[in-house]
């Protein structure tokens, strides 16, 4: 019996991909649900959306295998199907402003989110252009590089560079006023 714990990455892929081995891709979503199903989380602050969207992903991920070039990490291509998914389901739905206002009237859903994450970071997040938030998202929380981010938003990198530098801006501008309140 394979340990799938202790092969790489590129081998679980291959693995997959040859012969559609579910336990090799099983050890991938397990490598990968917590860091997806928190990119999700922050954009629906719904944890039970945020986990159906992840399974669609992962189980779009797995139909689709055989489509990835390898051209960027496993990462990316996964938070880029994670990201289409999101926006299908907001296309679908319509409830975008919704959930932001339903957000800023239910300040405790912010508690479901972690515990340890700061609550006006959080606040300041959601203020934040979708776009924006994004990218700042992609590059500052989940390491991914500019280029990368780019990817996943399918957008130029020059902007996901400026979407970038317009979320610090104006998280730096916002968190500096409420320390003078």
């Amino acid at each position: 019996m394979t340990d799938f714990k202790k092969l790489s990455e590129e081998h679980l892929i291959l693995l997959v991909k040859t012969t559609g081995d579910s336990a090799a891709f099983t050890e991938l979503v397990i490598r990968y649900q917590h860091m997806l199903h928190a990119f999700l989380l922050r954009f629906t602050m719904n944890n039970a959306l945020a986990e159906d969207l992840a399974q669609d992903s992962f189980i779009k991920t797995y139909q689709n295998i055989t489509s990835f070039k390898q051209n960027s990490t496993f990462k990316t291509w996964l938070f880029s199907i994670g990201y289409r998914e999101f926006l299908q389901y907001k296309k679908r739905s319509g409830i975008m402003n919704k959930i932001l206002q339903v957000f800023s009237l239910n300040k405790t859903s912010v508690n479901d989110v972690d515990p340890s994450v700061n609550i006006d970071l959080e606040n300041e997040l959601l203020q934040l252009p979708e776009k924006e938030r994004t990218a700042i998202l992609l590059c500052d929380a989940y390491g991914m590089s500019h280029s990368e981010a780019a990817k996943v938003m399918a957008a130029p990198l020059g902007s996901v560079k400026t979407y970038v530098k317009r979320a610090r801006e104006l998280m730096n501008n916002s968190m500096g006023d409420n320390d003078e309140k």
